[in-house]
């Protein structure tokens, strides 16, 4: 863990997490000679907790099995790299403020992430819209040096053996009607339930489905998201998949927000539960049968014991359904901002009460049918159906579960931090510098202004 990114929160985390003392030595020799799926098994097995200490070697890595050509990180280092140069606060134009989560990093490394996208900006100049890049290169800044991460951003961006991030409207559109396609695919009454819920609205159905990488990396516990992303730097855009796919069906299954009563005594009305599966999980714990009838098993014998455990069974059944079961919950949303709330507040509070995060990553890539083939078929599309939707990026929703931050969005050349780093104005602050300089003619801005003459230092008189 990089200690000097992270703010008290996240350290925070670092107690609580049980120390699995894993080698990734098999990972190494299984990416070096070329054995993926050896590599994938070991990612989307391994115990591999919030506070594992090989995991910046994991992430690094990865990231360089991906890079065609291994980056030296100069460009960065040489532009943005020091941390006494001044921190920019305007972002590029390809970030989507609706994305932009910290995880709880330190003002220090909010400025390193800043300079990170903005390095990005000026060696990608062709990217224009990439919401992804700003919560992975935040997550990356928790466990990697600000360069190694420059490094592994570059990497992901130019892998060619898998597809990790959208760098302009068109492709997250095509990404996102594949998730669409593939949600209609391989679980077909989840998204009729979709559309019941929207009541039919196309219109809604594609706003809502717009928003689905949110429900990870804005919905998702950290101890969560944490483990998809892991498989998502070796996996890409796949994994991700899988992982809302998943979201997707159990919210579809236990996400009501109003569980029916439990008949039980007083002394029980305390639980408040948030899903059917957790009502289910309370009635095998407390002894109650299906009609929330509490169970003595001494009086009962040896038949409560066998009512408990039929219970845990079929809790145990139900984690295991396909993803073609058939969706419980009834429900009518206005539009899609409302189902988004709904399936946020789900994954926020409910999720971690159905399954480990271990046993989130094994469900997600139980679920079948996930091919390169499929998933090529199934992204081919019209250029009128996608420049319909683009249009409709970056995304516009109104989200009472989700804050979207105010931000100053505008693509600087990034030699704006060498100059205005050295500038030291009692006039004008970094930020109106920052403003300034890129309408300055270039002749102006290539050579290191200095002070001639300034009231505050020379008074009012030439002489």
């Amino acid at each position: 863990m990089q200690e000097d990114n992270v703010g008290p929160q996240w350290a925070a985390l670092k107690p609580l997490e049980k120390d699995h003392s894993i080698s990734i030595g098999p990972l190494q020799e299984f990416l070096q000679s070329d054995k993926l799926k050896n590599a994938k098994k070991f990612v989307r097995t391994e115990p591999l907790g919030v506070a594992c200490p090989y995991r910046a070697q994991l992430w690094a890595d990865i990231c360089c099995y991906h890079a065609k050509v291994p980056h030296s990180g100069s460009f960065y280092v040489n532009t943005a790299g020091s941390d006494n140069m001044a921190t920019m606060s305007s972002l590029p134009a390809f970030v989507d403020p609706i994305f932009a989560d910290d995880y709880w990093l330190n003002d220090a490394a909010k400025g390193r992430l800043i300079r990170i996208l903005n390095t990005l900006a000026a060696s990608y100049s062709h990217v224009l819209y990439a919401p992804l890049l700003y919560p992975a290169t935040a997550l990356l800044l928790h466990y990697l040096p600000h360069v190694e991460v420059y490094k592994a951003i570059c990497s992901l961006m130019e892998s060619h053996r898998v597809h990790h991030m959208d760098q302009t409207p068109n492709m997250y559109t095509r990404s996102t009607l594949t998730f669409q396609r593939l949600t209609k695919k391989l679980s077909p009454k989840t998204f009729k339930w979709i559309e019941k819920s929207l009541s039919a609205k196309n219109e809604e159905v594609s706003v809502f489905f717009l928003t689905w990488p949110l429900w990870l990396f804005r919905g998702l516990p950290v101890a969560y998201l944490i483990r998809v992303f892991d498989n998502y730097l070796l996996e890409g855009t796949r994994a991700l998949y899988r992982s809302c796919l998943l979201i997707l069906v159990l919210y579809s299954q236990y996400g009501s927000t109003s569980p029916p009563a439990l008949n039980t005594p007083k002394e029980h009305h305390f639980f408040r539960v948030n899903s059917l599966l957790s009502l289910i999980l309370i009635d095998g714990l407390t002894g109650a049968d299906s009609n929330g009838t509490m169970m003595d098993s001494n009086a009962f014998g040896d038949r409560g014991i066998l009512q408990r455990r039929s219970l845990r069974d079929r809790l145990r059944r139900s984690l295991r359904k396909s993803a073609r079961a058939t969706p419980k919950v009834r429900r009518r949303f206005e539009a899609a901002a409302s189902m988004l709330d709904g399936l946020t507040l789900f994954v926020r509070n409910a999720l971690p009460t159905m399954v480990s995060e271990a046993q989130f990553v094994e469900k997600a890539f139980s679920i079948r049918g996930f091919s390169s083939k499929l998933l090529s078929n199934l992204a081919k599309f019209d250029a009128a159906e996608i420049q319909q939707i683009s249009g409709k990026l970056p995304i516009k929703i109104s989200s009472r579960e989700i804050i979207v931050k105010q931000m100053d969005l505008s693509t600087l050349d990034v030699a704006v931090l060498y100059y205005v780093s050295e500038i030291k104005s009692s006039i004008a602050s970094q930020t109106q510098l920052e403003r300034l300089w890129p309408h300055l003619p270039s002749r102006f801005t290539v050579v290191k202004p200095y002070i001639i003459f300034s009231s505050n230092e020379h008074g009012t008189s030439l002489r």
